[in-house]
């Protein structure tokens, strides 16, 4: 019984994973920083995933809410000193830094922290729909509202173009970590 539960909670555990992982992503488009599912991605550089670290909390600490009111980024004075602080740090403009700030957020959304090795989000997603399918502890309405929410993910699940920028976004796991706490 106990190796029963375990597996179960097993499950539960990696479904709240792919659950959280469709969250952030989320986030990260309601907050304009992602596009499409079929956005075109940027090749990173060294210097790019530095910058980025450099310029997140600055970013952050300009835009997190003063006075209890958050700052409107589209604001012509608020947007000159987010391109102010992006330029300080390399990049062209707030834009830039943002299409940069969504590939390495992308990645870092599915790098397993126990590991800090990277997931690929689709291939998860396909092993846990085919895991729930053939459980049989599972009642049909579980099962089904589990395939439901893991269905949604995979259609989400954004690919990664460009598998170079995974490699260097796991050696800078532990500094980009910092700046989203």
């Amino acid at each position: 019984m106990a190796r029963s539960l375990s597996a179960r909670g097993l499950l539960h555990v990696r479904l709240a994973l792919a659950c959280l992982a469709l969250l952030a992503i989320s986030l990260i488009n309601a907050e304009g920083v992602a596009q499409e599912r079929s956005m075109q991605q940027v090749t990173l550089t060294e210097k790019q995933v530095l910058g980025y670290v450099a310029v997140r909390q600055a970013v952050y600490a300009f835009t997190h809410p003063q006075d209890g009111k958050v700052p409107n980024r589209q604001d012509p004075e608020v947007r000159e000193k987010l391109d102010g602080i992006a330029r300080e740090n390399g990049f062209a403009d707030y834009a830039g830094f943002s299409k940069v700030a969504s590939d390495i957020l992308n990645i870092m959304a599915r790098i397993d922290h126990h590991t800090k090795r990277f997931v690929e989000a689709k291939s998860e997603i396909e092993q846990s729909i085919i895991k729930i399918k053939a459980d049989p502890s599972l009642r049909a309405e579980q099962k089904k509202l589990a395939l439901e929410v893991l269905d949604v993910s995979l259609q989400k699940a954004i690919t990664i173009q460009t598998p170079g920028n995974i490699a260097l976004i796991e050696k800078y796991y532990e500094q980009i970590g910092a700046t989203l706490q």
